[in-house]
Protein backbone atom coordinates (compact mmCIF):
# COMPACT_ATOMS: atom_id res chain seq x y z
CA UNK A 1 0.00 0.00 0.00
CA UNK A 2 2.48 2.46 0.75
CA UNK A 3 3.91 1.80 -2.93
CA UNK A 4 0.95 2.57 -4.02
CA UNK A 5 0.81 6.11 -2.18
CA UNK A 6 3.45 6.92 -3.74
CA UNK A 7 3.26 6.21 -6.82
CA UNK A 8 -0.10 7.89 -7.21
CA UNK A 9 1.97 11.21 -5.06
CA UNK A 10 3.60 10.94 -8.17
CA UNK A 11 0.63 11.52 -10.99
CA UNK A 12 -0.94 14.20 -8.44
CA UNK A 13 1.84 15.88 -7.74
CA UNK A 14 4.78 15.69 -9.93
CA UNK A 15 3.34 14.90 -13.60
CA UNK A 16 4.23 11.55 -13.28
CA UNK A 17 2.41 10.36 -16.28
CA UNK A 18 2.21 7.77 -19.40
CA UNK A 19 5.34 8.12 -21.11
CA UNK A 20 7.40 7.50 -18.08
CA UNK A 21 6.88 3.98 -18.15
CA UNK A 22 6.78 1.54 -20.61
CA UNK A 23 5.07 -2.08 -20.83
CA UNK A 24 7.85 -5.53 -20.60
CA UNK A 25 5.81 -8.63 -21.61
CA UNK A 26 8.43 -10.91 -20.85
CA UNK A 27 7.62 -9.17 -17.42
CA UNK A 28 4.36 -9.04 -16.77
CA UNK A 29 4.50 -5.13 -15.84
CA UNK A 30 5.31 -1.39 -16.94
CA UNK A 31 8.26 -0.35 -15.78
CA UNK A 32 9.97 2.86 -15.34
CA UNK A 33 11.73 5.00 -17.40
CA UNK A 34 14.91 6.80 -16.62
CA UNK A 35 12.63 10.20 -16.64
CA UNK A 36 9.90 8.18 -14.57
CA UNK A 37 12.13 7.31 -11.98
CA UNK A 38 13.55 10.43 -11.65
CA UNK A 39 10.46 11.73 -11.00
CA UNK A 40 9.85 9.19 -8.26
CA UNK A 41 13.15 10.09 -6.82
CA UNK A 42 11.83 13.76 -6.29
CA UNK A 43 8.46 12.92 -4.81
CA UNK A 44 10.41 10.77 -2.14
CA UNK A 45 13.10 13.40 -1.56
Amino acid sequence: MVVDQFVLNGFRRCGLGLDHGRRDNERHGILLTRAGQEVLIDVYE
